[in-house]
């Protein structure tokens, strides 16, 4: 009874202060407490205990979002002229998008992108169309996710350099590629990075049908997707559906549910054997980047499957969720924490995002910020991550760099 009185409190509070806050953070706030509090709900066997602990989490993320909201008040109270709420900003912002990229940047990324788009092309040509052969994708070549990979880790930068007129034909072929490759992390992050880029850049005008529309596709994506997985063998989809705590009127929402109840289940039974094997301090964490190392790793999803007693883990992986990556690294009062710092972080670098007039720089913060909100769900465990920073590295590099080269090519020419 206390545990229900305590987690609605949380809810309305959430609701409360994701009003308050900008649209990217508030978004998060709601997601965040969706996603627990709905797996709680449709999960089989849940304890009391999970309930307090996603409460406890929900409040530590509000935590933080109110205290980098604090910190943000008092330095506008220090400057008060340095709110850019006004069109002057708007103005400036506009700019922005029509000064065009140096030469180097725009050729290092259109090259990166087109090297992704032939390497889609020769992976249909080779192997097929990896959404139609989930069956097959195991025979697919690892590098082949890498190349293509470039395609979503550098459409942030296609949307801001662009012109507008080639902006919507980029963003299609982006979709449509990532659409076909059958993962979902990297469409749904692009989806999400169009959202916040949009957000705050305006190069298109969204009807509320449109939104609606995205929204739908988004939740699609999301809960379909991973049903694709199990086209040859259903039943361990029906042994999945069946752990469902589901109404017969919603089977039909059955898909979208399951990941939600998913992670409840998966963090319950992290819980569960959370004493045998202890807080991981990072570890967990690092074996699913060093998958990328030569020899034979363990993927930190696969390792989960093994603690958990899946049967046939060598083959299955299972998604921590982002809340469970945080218990099984730092314990349950260390997640507490964590979840404090990632609202504070969240909130602030947001706050920052729709205030700064410097389009590289808001880019690699929109990436970061896509990951960490399908995360919610998967967890932040692929090596992708750092191959999308060392890819943002490389870019920085070329546009910091691109223009005094461009200048002294220039001056060396007329010279």
């Amino acid at each position: 009874m206390l545990e229900g009185i305590f987690a609605v409190s949380v809810i309305v509070c959430a609701l409360l202060i994701a009003r308050r806050q900008n649209r990217m953070i508030g978004a998060f706030i709601v997601l965040f407490a969706a996603y627990y509090y709905i797996g709680w709900l449709f999960a089989n066997n849940m304890t009391p205990w999970q309930l307090n602990y996603y409460s406890l989490a929900v409040s530590a993320l509000l935590v933080g979002v109110l205290m980098a909201n604090l910190l943000v008040h008092y330095r506008r109270s220090l400057a008060p002229q340095s709110k850019p709420n006004d069109k002057a900003f708007a103005a400036e912002l506009q700019a922005t998008l029509k000064q065009p990229a140096n030469f180097y940047l725009k050729l290092i990324v259109l090259s990166l992108y087109a090297i992704g788009v032939l390497a889609y092309v020769a992976l249909i040509a080779l192997y097929g169309v990896p959404v139609l052969n989930i069956g097959d994708r195991s025979a697919v070549p690892g590098y082949f996710t890498y190349i293509i990979g470039v395609i979503w880790v550098l459409y942030p930068y296609l949307y801001v350099t662009l012109e507008r007129r080639h902006v919507l034909p980029a963003t299609a072929l982006t979709f449509f590629i990532l659409l076909t490759m059958g993962y979902r992390t990297p469409l749904v992050i692009t989806i999400l990075c169009f959202i916040f880029l949009n957000l705050k850049y305006q190069r298109f005008v969204i009807s509320r049908r449109m939104k609606i529309l995205g929204v739908l596709l988004l939740f699609a994506v999301a809960s379909l997707y991973p049903l694709i997985r199990f086209q040859e063998d259903p039943q361990a989809l029906i042994t999945l559906l069946g752990n469902l705590d589901l109404p017969p009127e919603l089977f039909l929402l059955a898909p979208f549910i399951l990941v939600f109840a998913e992670g409840s289940s998966v963090i319950l039974g992290i819980h569960q054997m959370l004493p045998s094997i202890g807080p991981q301090y990072g570890a967990f964490t690092l074996s699913g980047f060093a998958t990328v190392l030569p020899g034979e790793q363990i993927h930190s999803r696969t390792l989960l499957s093994y603690w958990l007693g899946r049967t046939n883990w060598q083959e299955s992986s299972t998604t921590s969720s982002l809340l469970g990556q945080f218990l099984i690294e730092f314990g349950y009062w260390g997640s507490i924490v964590c979840c404090l710092l990632l609202g504070f972080f969240m909130a602030l670098g947001s706050q920052r995002y729709f205030e700064s007039t410097d389009r590289m720089k808001d880019l690699p913060f929109v990436l970061v910020f896509g990951l960490l909100t399908i995360g919610i769900h998967t967890g932040v465990l692929d090596p992708l991550v750092v191959y999308a920073l060392i890819l943002y590295c490389l870019v920085l590099v070329a546009d910091r760099l691109g223009g005094p080269l461009a200048q002294f090519v220039k001056a060396r020419y007329r010279a």
